[in-house]
């Protein structure tokens, strides 16, 4: 009998404990941190040519060190917009390596242009939400524009 009870007295700490250990490694958003830094981040910007006229159907590649790489394509206004939320690993230095590639991926439809990349230093990055005191360290929003060459050959 002694036994008995001892386990279930036991086992009910044991559900309490770990029910309290995780309850207590999520935010006010519920995201589990586990001790990880996280940011949200919007990139957006414009793609021309090196005149000045927006291309259409560049596709743009987000390719921020620590998540999974987004593709997005630019619009006929030569706008593109990759909205990234809770990515993990952040440092100050992470924005040091940040970097968007562009790639002409529609052929001649719209002319052809070489392929290209700007690095953070080409951008505006400005903290539009700062959570102080959380392991999440707000929001960013980060923004440029891009003038494509032709390639060469293209009209």
């Amino acid at each position: 009998m002694k036994v008995r009870y001892r386990r279930v007295v036991q086992l009910l700490a044991s559900g309490v404990l770990a029910l309290l250990g995780f309850s207590a490694c999520s935010d006010e958003n519920g995201v589990d941190e586990y001790g990880t830094p996280t940011i949200s981040y919007t990139t957006s910007g414009l793609v021309t040519d090196e005149s000045g006229t927006p291309i259409k159907g560049i596709q743009v590649v987000d390719n921020y060190a620590y998540a999974q790489p987004d593709i997005t394509y630019s619009d006929a206004k030569g706008e593109f917009t990759i909205v990234k939320g809770q990515v993990t690993g952040w440092k100050d230095e992470n924005f040091k390596s940040y970097q968007i590639k562009f790639k002409d991926v529609d052929g001649e439809s719209n002319g052809s242009f070489k392929n290209d990349s700007a690095s953070i230093n080409e951008m505006t990055l400005k903290q539009t939400e700062d959570k102080n005191g959380s392991w999440n360290f707000g929001s960013y929003s980060i923004s440029l524009s891009k003038k494509l060459k032709k390639a060469d050959g293209s009209k």
